[in-house]
């Protein structure tokens, strides 16, 4: 695992038990759903064909108001662009972030730590088929969401 390797133990942040590493490496779609019924996405992505992303460098971020910062991996992919604006024009959300920046979090680290790995490009320019989209409603259920397979 990259994340265990290149993050120690001791630059992760642990201070509040929801951060720390990334168990279940994700690209968030559409933060802030309020729907907790995956038949209302199912139905928003019925004609969303599978697709592929393409995968960028390491790079850092630096929440100004927050005491750790976070190691990510970038992603790039026009599809996620439209899923994440299409989910947020058909089903209500609370979202408040401005701009959609696609990308897989390892971990949750200490502020000012990790700076070496930012630019890091191991994954740079790999390519992940994406034909399914797990649902995670925030009461914790998670539901596969089939994309159509394109012909």
């Amino acid at each position: 695992n990259w994340g265990t390797k290149h993050i120690t133990a001791e630059d992760v942040y642990t201070e509040e038990k929801k951060y720390g590493r990334e168990d279940e490496i994700h690209v968030t779609i559409k933060y802030g759903l309020h729907t907790a019924n995956a038949k209302d996405v199912k139905n928003v992505l019925k004609n969303f064909g599978s697709f592929a992303i393409t995968l960028g460098n390491i790079s850092r971020f630096a929440p100004p108001d927050k005491e750790y910062d976070v190691v990510k991996l970038e992603v790039e992919s026009p599809e996620l662009h439209k899923l994440h604006s299409l989910l947020g024009e058909k089903l209500e959300n609370s979202d408040e972030w401005l701009e959609y920046r696609p990308h897989v979090t390892f971990a949750y680290i200490k502020k000012g730590t990790c700076s070496q790995l930012s630019g890091d490009d191991t994954f740079k320019g790999e390519k992940i088929k994406v034909e399914e989209i797990t649902f995670s409603s925030k009461d914790g259920n998670k539901e596969t969401i089939q994309l159509r397979k394109k012909v």
